[in-house]
């Protein structure tokens, strides 16, 4: 297990990722944080001994009991929920900001229907007066003939 946790660590990965893939491994070791920060700690105090493997039959000092079927499959179950809260959080978000978008979009036809309409009864307001004054010359050219 520590010939392992040097190789993760050499690599790159960190504490909770070494743990998931120890622990994907060897489902029957069980793990804590504590153990792969130990083991990291030994690597760098005599990183001789992790080479020629004596590090490996040590017990760890931190272990969980065994976790039942039904408690794998709640823990899985809680992660998938959590995921897909998560999932459903980013989806409401996108809809909320599409739902933004197009208020803004409505507001802004509407703006333009208002002074499209305000053109309009400009408009019919001068033909009403273009027609009181056809009439009224009409009307006066009528009565001097």
């Amino acid at each position: 297990m520590v010939a392992a946790v040097k190789q993760l660590k050499d690599n790159g990965a960190g504490v909770s990722e070494t743990l998931q893939i120890l622990q994907t491994e060897n489902p029957d070791c069980h793990l804590l944080p504590r153990d792969i920060y130990n083991a990291r700690a030994a690597i760098n105090r005599n990183p001789q001994k992790v080479a020629s493997g004596i590090a490996e039959n040590r017990p760890a000092i931190y272990s969980k009991p065994h976790q039942s079927a039904e408690e794998r499959i709640r823990a899985d179950l809680r992660r998938e929920l959590a995921k897909a809260k998560e999932d459903l959080k980013k989806v409401e978000e996108e809809k909320q900001k599409e739902i933004d978008a197009l208020r803004a979009k409505l507001e802004e036809k509407e703006s333009t229907i208002k002074k499209f309409e305000e053109f309009i009864d400009i408009c019919n307001e001068r033909v009403m007066f273009q027609r009181q004054r056809l009439a009224a010359n009409a009307g006066a050219g009528g009565s001097q003939a």
